[in-house]
């Protein structure tokens, strides 16, 4: 069975791309929940040191100083424990800009790079966007190097404006305003970063004040910090640009005096704003099936202005949630949007006394076939093997798992009705004529054939996680992979399986996960018999090498050029192990011995062995490891 941090740290990983794909649908308070309560279980656990934006534009860029994320507080309470620990004359109180962390080198003057936050220690080179943005200037008054680091955004009218010309256009307008300054940043036209209008505000060294503009601060003693909290999440909606908590901090020179501990600067901490919360009048209930028959219900609302947007629609989560509220036709509801996100119902305020309850549907919304509870007795499942939407959503999971690129929600329907592929195995019978006809002759089209054929060949673990079976993605697919090798193996354990439980002697698979895999892969018989027509599956291999045993965690840029990546990928390829900082990790890599960085101190006071990018590669060619 799974431990409570291996599934806090699956939930901190789904949600960390979900939300900087757009796609989120918790509040950042229950993300930050997520994080606290994983960070007490395991305080070094790996994932807290990646929360941050994924790598997904551009080269990547090794920053010359980690950047690291806020340490977060939910209540004032918890902020003045902070600054009674921390204590200073005064305090510097800026805003948290809800934007994309960026950092900008100058030389001589000129801006020579831009690059996102990434991982905190490698980002995306985003340099050609960034000379898009007004706020950012191409030439700065200054001879020696300098880093900048802050914040890109989208004001709210600029939003506004935005969205207005997508709807026009047909396209399906932005989430929030972080949302959108992302799409915008990240675009691979530099052209679609200018149109869109993005804002800068810097921060961090005060200095950096008389180049670019910088985030608003005050200073306050700690007896102040109260009343200018509570006045900072007042005044925030009539600001032009979205913020979503202030910072606090002791001051720039004490700040970097302290350094880091698991990523985060010990000098200042984030105050989270609560969620913002209204009332609204639910007018209907809809639902859709999505690709494990899973019934999802959605409230359709009287339109409702919360935080800065118009509200038409808000999760009600699942079919068991929809019974515990009990709402009735026209009920009133409490409704919170933390973040900027998708908004959920929170609570029944008043129901219509003459209205009876809003029922659940009785059949599938997609195929009108019969729906059953699930185990749990939390969601209505459709069954139907032919349900129409069960099968594009699957169809959209397969594509994206291959990586098959110009293939969105929308061409998925199209393939689905006018080249009639009801199963990931059909796209592969697709002829050329085919995809002319569905998306026109062209780049495009090449493009897609293209990227279909290169997934004919495909790893183990990734052949398993396609086949759409709960509870099997890309994690249980490798922890498979890794126990039986090949496929064959695997579904002859399965036959002869005298339990559900069989798989439960793998680490990290629970007695729920077990059952999921063990029907499911009985169940997918004939899918894999159709996919094994035309693709290859890999039996998987262990890696081998002088590193099997090792772990190591790089640090820094290597005086080799090599991105971290790279090296990482090396060292597995030898058998070895890359980790974070955390007891039990054999060597920390990195290219200055003298680094006083976070990392450092804690490996030291950890007894981790720190060595050079030259020792790792001699430990990688002859085997031999430092002493």
């Amino acid at each position: 069975m799974k431990t409570e941090a291996q599934k806090l740290t699956e939930q901190i990983e789904k949600h960390t791309i979900a939300y900087y794909a757009g796609d989120e649908t918790i509040s950042d308070f229950e993300f930050d929940e997520f994080v606290a309560r994983l960070k007490a279980l395991v305080p070094d656990a790996p994932i807290l040191s990646r929360v941050g934006a994924p790598n997904v534009f551009g080269d990547d860029v090794v920053h010359s100083t980690r950047m690291g994320s806020l340490a977060k507080t939910k209540t004032i309470d918890e902020v003045m424990a902070w600054a009674s620990a921390h204590p200073v004359p005064r305090y510097g109180i800026s805003q948290k800009i809800d934007g994309l962390a960026v950092t900008l080198t100058y030389i001589k003057g000129r801006l020579q790079q831009a690059a996102t936050r990434g991982d905190g220690e490698v980002g995306k080179n985003i340099t050609q966007n960034a000379l898009q943005i007004k706020d950012i200037p191409h030439m700065i008054p200054a001879l020696h190097t300098i880093e900048i680091r802050g914040e890109v955004y989208m004001r709210k009218s600029v939003f506004a404006k935005v969205n207005a010309a997508r709807m026009k256009a047909g396209e399906i307008p932005f989430k929030n305003p972080r949302n959108a300054a992302a799409g915008s940043l990240l675009n691979k036209d530099p052209n679609v970063t200018a149109d869109r209008e993005l804002s800068f505000f810097g921060y961090g060294d005060p200095r950096n004040a008389q180049y670019v503009p910088f985030v608003p601060t005050k200073v306050a003693g700690i007896n102040e910090l109260n009343l200018h909290l509570d006045a900072a999440e007042y005044d925030r909606n009539g600001l032009d640009y979205p913020i979503d908590g202030m910072v606090i901090d002791i001051g720039y020179d004490r700040v970097q005096a302290l350094g880091m501990t698991s990523g985060c600067p010990n000098g200042m901490i984030a105050y989270k704003f609560s969620p913002e919360k209204t009332s609204a009048i639910i007018k209907s209930i809809t639902y859709q099936t999505g690709r494990t028959g899973k019934v999802t219900p959605v409230a359709e609302l009287e339109p409702i202005l919360l935080d800065g947007s118009m509200i038409k629609r808000a999760t009600l989560h699942n079919c068991a949630h929809v019974l515990e509220l009990g709402m009735s036709w026209d009920a009133i509801v409490e409704l919170a949007k933390g973040g900027d996100i998708i908004p959920q119902v929170l609570s029944v305020l008043k129901n219509d006394p003459v209205r009876g309850s809003i029922p659940l549907p009785a059949t599938c919304p997609s195929c009108g076939g019969a729906l059953t509870w699930n185990d749990s007795k939390i969601d209505l499942m459709c069954t139907y093997f032919a349900c129409p939407a069960q099968a594009i959503a699957f169809l959209y999971y397969w594509i994206t798992l291959m990586d098959i690129d110009e293939v969105g929600p929308k061409a998925v329907v199209k393939l689905h009705e006018h080249a009639g592929v009801n199963s990931p195995s059909d796209l592969y019978n697709l002829t050329p004529a085919d995809f002319n006809r569905v998306f026109g002759p062209g780049k495009r089209s090449e493009t897609i054939q293209y990227n279909l054929n290169t997934s004919k060949t495909i790893p183990l673990w990734k052949f398993l996680a396609g086949l759409g079976i709960p509870e099997l993605g890309r994690g249980t697919g490798k922890l498979l992979a890794k126990e039986f090798k090949n496929l064959e193996d695997l579904n002859e354990f399965v036959y002869n399986a005298s339990s559900p439980r069989c798989f439960e002697h793998i680490d990290g698979i629970g007695e729920t996960t077990s059952a999921y895999i063990y029907e499911g892969l009985l169940e997918s018989e004939d899918l894999q018999m159709d996919l094994l027509q035309h693709l290859t599956v890999e039996d998987h291999e262990d890696a081998k090498g002088g590193l099997t045993g090792i772990s190591f965690c790089i640090t820094g840029a290597m005086p080799s050029g090599r991105k971290r990546p790279m090296v990482e990928e090396l060292i597995r390829s030898c058998g070895g192990e890359v980790r974070g900082v955390s007891k039990g990790l054999n060597y920390l890599v990195q290219a200055d011995p003298s680094s006083t960085s976070g990392k450092t101190k804690k490996a030291l006071a950890l007894g981790v062995k720190i060595i050079s990018e030259d020792e790792l590669d001699a430990a990688m060619n002859n085997g031999v490891l430092p002493k």
